[in-house]
């Protein structure tokens, strides 16, 4: 066996493997503690690695399907690429309706609107250095809109949060009584500008 083909086959076995071996260690954690553990899935490079070693060694082309299926990193990606991308349209560009922006203290938030009732909504922080929390955060979910509100239900389902029009031609964001004590996430009171 050539150079080539043992660093496609090492490759080819090693990201299967640990596949394959976080994910029985996360089943097994998430058992004994009750909380969710997530496993390192490192789809497509095992199988491509695989196919290549399968072709430079001229073994039978009947290994190739077992390869790609054999794989539980890849086939679970193939298994949820679907929903990825559902939810990469909802909210991307080619269905935004709206956007509004807001700015406060150390902080900024952009809620863009999009087609069939999704929002996203995007918050960062400017941190110092030393300092402790959160940098970035995103959020999706539905929404209802009329005239003068946008009422909007997370993917979670927090309900409750309200863009209201103002007077002045701004929207003030009303946050659920919860969320209002929670300093860093709580938009309640910020101004948000319609772009």
């Amino acid at each position: 066996m050539d150079f080539l083909s043992k660093v496609l086959l090492g490759l080819g076995f090693f990201f299967p493997v640990v596949s394959f071996v976080t994910l029985i260690l996360a089943a097994i954690e998430s058992r004994r503690t009750g909380r969710n553990c997530s496993a390192i899935l490192i789809p497509l490079i095992g199988p491509i690695a695989l196919t290549g070693w399968v072709l430079v060694t001229g073994r039978s082309s009947w290994f190739i399907p077992l390869v790609w299926i054999t794989d539980l990193g890849t086939v679970l990606f193939l298994c949820v690429l679907p929903w990825i991308i559902i939810e990469a349209w909802r909210i991307s560009r080619w269905t935004l309706l709206k956007r509004f922006d807001a700015t406060h203290r150390q902080a900024s938030a952009t809620l863009t609107l999009h087609r069939h009732g999704y929002y996203f909504l995007r918050r960062t922080w400017v941190r110092t250095a030393g300092s402790f929390g959160p940098v970035s955060a995103g959020e999706t979910g539905r929404y209802l809109e009329s005239y003068d509100r946008i009422v909007m239900t997370s993917d979670d389902g927090t309900e409750g949060r309200q863009l209201l029009r103002h007077e002045d031609g701004h929207w003030i964001m009303h946050d659920p009584i919860e969320a209002q004590f929670q300093e860093d996430y709580s938009l309640d009171g910020w101004k948000f500008q319609q772009h």
